[in-house]
């Protein structure tokens, strides 16, 4: 027989956040720029004390603060009312490790009816903090959040191409 004793389990994420957000329109132009600071702290602590034959101790604890500095330039091309052209570029700082993260981003819209839009977007995105699942020997799932360590390990880069279309009228709204 397996006895199993209770399971302690705790899980905390923490995000503190100040941003800075700047639009200025000249012309068919509209120039977006933006600087902030995020402090995210995650905590996760799991105990479960098995007994019976050669049934480890199952535990698992993380603690783990990430800062990161970000700053974004962005450049909205309007040549007529059916057409948007979007270009741009965000940098994040990483203070702990002293890396910069450059992500270049890209995008068109056509808008050919009030309340209609075509889009496409491309560029790279960062993901520093991810919602992983964690496994005890049971085979229980536990989504806990993780930050990447003092390395940078644990951060994702992604290139993402995404082609959609956005209704909305009279209140409702597909998105697809």
């Amino acid at each position: 027989n397996l006895h199993s004793f209770p399971t302690r389990r705790s899980s905390d994420l923490t995000e503190l956040r100040a941003e800075w957000k700047s639009e200025l329109r000249t012309g068919i132009f509209l120039h977006q720029a933006g600087l902030g600071l995020v402090s995210n702290q995650s905590a996760y602590r799991y105990h479960a004390e098995r007994s019976e034959g050669n049934t480890p101790v199952d535990s698992m604890g993380s603690n783990r603060i990430r800062d990161l500095g970000h700053f974004y330039f962005q450049e909205v091309i309007e040549p007529n009312r059916l057409l948007r052209l979007k270009a741009g570029i965000r940098m994040n700082l990483d203070p702990a490790t002293r890396q910069l993260f450059w992500q270049p981003r890209a995008g068109a819209e056509i808008l050919p009816a009030e309340g209609l839009k075509l889009y496409l977007n491309s560029g790279i995105y960062r993901q520093f903090l991810t919602k992983i699942p964690r496994i005890d020997i049971n085979g229980n799932v536990d989504w806990i959040w993780l930050l990447p360590d003092g390395n940078g390990d644990g951060s994702l880069k992604a290139v993402q191409h995404l082609a959609g279309l956005k209704l909305e009228k009279r209140g409702w709204l597909i998105n697809a």
